[in-house]
Order: structure tokens, then C-alpha cells, then sequence
């Protein structure tokens, strides 16, 4: 079982250091969206 348990640890780690990274690029990525387009939707976004 100490196998088994392992895996779950490096599982459960991989999904708490990969899910802020995709929030981080989807942020940015929504950022830049915002700044190419609509200038009153970004301002609403970012206020």
C-alpha cells in the first residue's frame, strides 16, 4: 500500500501546483483578450 499511497500524494500535488498555474494563463490570457478588445469591457473587467 505505501506504493499506492505515494501515487496519491504526487497526484494530489501535481492537480495543487497545476490548478493555479491554469487559472494564472487563463487570467493573462483573458487579460490580453480584454485589452485587444472591447476598452469599456476591459475597464469593467478590471474594476
Amino acid at each position: 500500500m505505501p506504493h499506492l499511497h505515494n501515487g496519491l500524494v504526487s497526484f494530489s500535488q501535481f492537480i495543487f501546483f497545476t490548478f493555479p498555474l491554469l487559472s494564472l494563463f487563463n487570467f493573462f490570457s483573458l487579460d490580453k483578450l480584454h485589452r485587444t478588445g472591447d476598452k469599456s469591457l476591459s475597464y469593467e473587467f478590471v474594476n
